[in-house]
């Protein structure tokens, strides 16, 4: 089948300001916006070195060159992000698209509270936010399709093909996966974190040139590997992700999924039946391309665009003034934590000034005080720490409770925190042995499994105040003060395990029983075995 990219061009009726990833520029011109980029990049139209301008920066740079954007969309960068600040204030509609919003959610929720609209690339993520934000809506990724065209007149390469990142120290389960494909079958592996990434165009050409291409999901969802696959014109069989890719992709017409109980079948199944994998890769791909480009994102995105730029009242859905700087100062926070080497510091100090602002200025909720507190105790501040935690103890929840006592203990007030602790939760009785103890590290765990903080997907927490610790790192903690006691491994490989990471999982599951002889260790350990691929 033979596909030309076709420009869509029509009347120019909305001005946009795009800021972070310029991947929907073009799709936005062919649509007939006149669009500016702005960024630190060499490349983009405005020139702005600061990777967070604030809102009168912007607008400065804009009156200068007698700019009048109607609307600013901010994408998220994964290579560099972006957070412009003040945007809430801002006088024109305001958008923000997040990007691995699973892997991302320490700080997109908050920052996505300060635009008008917001899209995040997830479903589970976009429903959680619509909580909080009456206009957050769920937007899969797109390709551009003019890097997939053309047709494969060469001979079939046997067997299967897998273009990504190899590193079983990071993607255990991937590993795992490509060792019982190529039990299977031939196996073909490019890309990788010590080589040169795989160049787009001639991963297309490989993904047309083999029977099977493999994808692994480092978690469920519309991802862009898939669509690269599809829209290339290959044959892909995927991990399945129920309530995500199933919404769009029906298995055996558009491509094939596979589960760890059917992997093995699936690829026997294919591997020989030439003319069934053409077929379905001939319809995948078309559905790829009329559905799910860039275009076709940047239409979504433009449709709620203009409806809002036509509304009196379409800057309603933002969260502004001082719950603004609440939210924009947790964003601001959590991003300088996770990336120190990416404007981090100043990232860190703008986050726990715009917190100190929003309570000055009558934000006292509590978690206004936690996160005003969490800043203060991330730049050391121990006094201004200890009386927003208190305050957020005051009205808040055993975790603020777990937070006060840790922060007492860190700050040499052991005597009080042992006080705050041994009354947070009488369930959990090992907070009583004091911070540093095996005990309290485990209690302090489960309190925060219960809570419902099991793990921040993305960002590991080990090297920051226990203040900020999840229940994986104090389970962590209880294993290295006592690795013999298998409840911290255990306890581990639970957290991993519920969230959707059942290689790791069982590697402590396998720790825990050796330590014990609990037949429910030897069913925890065989079942992720199972669903990690371990052979």
């Amino acid at each position: 089948m033979a596909w030309t990219a076709q420009a869509v061009i029509q009347e120019v009726f909305l001005r946009i300001l795009i800021m972070g990833s310029d991947n929907l520029a073009v799709p936005l011109r062919n649509l007939g916006c006149r669009v500016w980029t702005m960024g630190p990049e060499p490349d983009r139209d405005l020139l702005m070195r600061d990777p967070d301008p604030d809102w009168a920066m912007i607008q400065k740079a804009l009156k200068s060159k007698g700019i009048t954007p109607d609307a600013l969309l901010v994408t998220d960068d994964l290579g560099s992000r972006k957070l412009p600040t003040g945007l809430w204030s801002a006088p024109l509609v305001t958008a923000f698209y997040g990007i691995d919003s699973p892997i991302n959610g320490f700080w997109q929720p908050f920052y996505a509270r300060l635009f008008d609209l917001a899209f995040l690339d997830q479903l589970p993520q976009a429903r959680e936010l619509g909580r909080v934000h009456g206009q957050a809506h769920w937007l899969p990724v797109g390709i551009n399709p003019d890097f997939y065209l053309g047709e494969e007149t060469g001979p079939e390469e046997p067997g299967i093909c897998f273009v990504g990142v190899v590193e079983p120290s990071v993607r255990p389960k991937r590993s795992a996966l490509l060792d019982l494909a190529a039990r299977l079958a031939p196996l073909k592996v490019l890309g990788g974190r010590k080589g040169a990434w795989f160049p787009t165009e001639e991963a297309a050409r490989l993904y047309r040139r083999y029977q099977i291409v493999l994808n692994e999901n480092l978690f469920q969802g519309v991802t862009t590997r898939p669509l690269e696959v599809m829209a290339s014109g290959g044959f892909l069989l995927t991990e399945a992700a129920p309530g995500s890719m199933d919404l769009y992709f029906e298995d055996g017409c558009h491509l094939a999924y596979f589960k760890p109980d059917t992997f093995q079948e699936q690829v026997r199944r294919y591997l020989p039946d030439r003319e069934l994998r053409q077929k379905i890769a001939v319809q995948g791909r078309e559905l790829v391309l009329d559905c799910h480009t860039l275009t076709k994102r940047a239409s979504e995105i433009l449709t709620r665009l203009e409806a809002l730029v036509q509304q009196k009242n379409g800057q309603q859905a933002r969260t502004k003034n001082a719950r603004a700087l609440c939210a924009e100062g947790q964003a601001l926070l959590m991003a300088g934590l996770r990336w120190p080497a990416l404007n981090g510091p100043k990232r860190v100090l703008r986050g726990a000034g715009r917190l100190n602002a929003a309570w000055e200025y009558g934000e006292e909720s509590v978690e206004a005080f936690r996160a005003s507190g969490l800043a203060a105790v991330a730049l050391g501040r121990w006094n201004q720490a200890l009386t927003c935690l208190a305050r957020a103890y005051e009205a808040g929840s055993a975790i603020d409770g777990l937070c006060l006592g840790l922060a007492l203990a860190e700050s040499g007030q052991e005597e009080k925190a042992r006080e705050i602790l041994k009354g947070i939760s009488p369930a959990q009785a090992g907070l009583r042995a004091g911070v540093g103890t095996p005990q309290f590290h485990l209690a302090a765990a489960r309190l925060l499994k219960d809570q419902g903080l099991s793990l921040s997907p993305g960002f590991g927490r080990g090297k920051l105040s226990p203040v900020f610790w999840t229940a994986l790192e104090h389970a962590m903690e209880a294993a290295r003060l006592r690795p013999t006691w298998f409840e911290p491994w255990e306890m581990m490989g639970d957290l991993l395990w519920e969230n959707n990471a059942p290689n790791e999982a069982h590697g402590f599951f396998q720790k825990a029983l050796f330590l014990s002889t609990d037949q429910n260790l030897a069913g925890k350990a065989a079942r992720t075995a199972r669903e990690g691929y371990i052979q």
